[in-house]
């Protein structure tokens, strides 16, 4: 009998006990709950707030140099877009004249790297000016050590293209020839053997040619009908 009741109260209060523990359980996880949803609220109303009235203060040296460099970027993406647009709406003499007129020869590689030369130039008549022409041929071979197969696709049909008939432009023209020839000859003496020599041996044949013409015109005297 003792043993029976013994069990029953055993039995009863672990039953109680558990409801008890099972409430206070509950009650805490749900306090819990609140309490962290209040915290997450608070973060993310704090985080709101500083985004929108406070902006990071960045070091010395970021200072110093990102404005620069972000300028550049925005200005060198602007230009690109314009000679892009220019280009694609026909006016190529512009977009090369915009590029050539920036002092910027990356500008001028991005825009030659975007118009197919061979299609450039078999316009006709061609669609860059005399004027454009040269500046191209002079900015082109300031440096012959880089772009090499895009410069020299570049020169090889702007030479073809380049009309002798100017008298205004004669001098001009004559000066940039020779300056090329020389950067020709430049890179041809100091590279023998590459496969680049040989082909800009073959521009500086032209561009002597080319020379040689300018000379022969100025020493043919100008025959006047009446």
């Amino acid at each position: 009998m003792t043993s029976n009741l013994t069990s029953i109260i055993r039995d009863t209060t672990r039953s109680v006990l558990h409801d008890e523990i099972t409430v206070v359980f509950r009650e805490l996880l749900t306090t819990q709950k609140n309490d962290i949803n209040n915290l997450l609220r608070q973060s993310l109303t704090s985080k709101s707030t500083i985004s929108r009235t406070t902006t990071p203060i960045p070091t010395a040296s970021v200072i110093a140099s990102s404005p620069t460099i972000t300028s550049t970027n925005s200005t060198l993406d602007t230009k690109q877009q314009h000679i892009l647009k220019l280009a694609r709406f026909g006016q190529l003499n512009q977009a090369f004249e915009y590029a050539l007129s920036a002092s910027d020869l990356n500008l001028v590689l991005y825009l030659c790297e975007n118009v197919r030369p061979t299609e450039l130039f078999s316009i006709q008549p061609c669609p860059l000016q005399t004027p454009v022409l040269l500046s191209l041929i002079q900015q082109l071979s300031a440096d012959l050590n880089t772009y090499q197969e895009l410069k020299y696709r570049y020169l090889h049909e702007a030479l073809i293209c380049l009309d002798l008939s100017h008298p205004s432009v004669r001098d001009y023209l004559q000066t940039v020839l020779i300056d090329l020839c020389k950067k020709l000859n430049t890179y041809i003496q100091a590279n023998p053997s590459t496969t680049m020599a040989k082909r800009f041996q073959l521009l500086l044949m032209a561009s002597q040619g080319l020379v040689q013409k300018i000379v022969q015109q100025r020493a043919t005297p100008i025959i006047q009908t009446t």
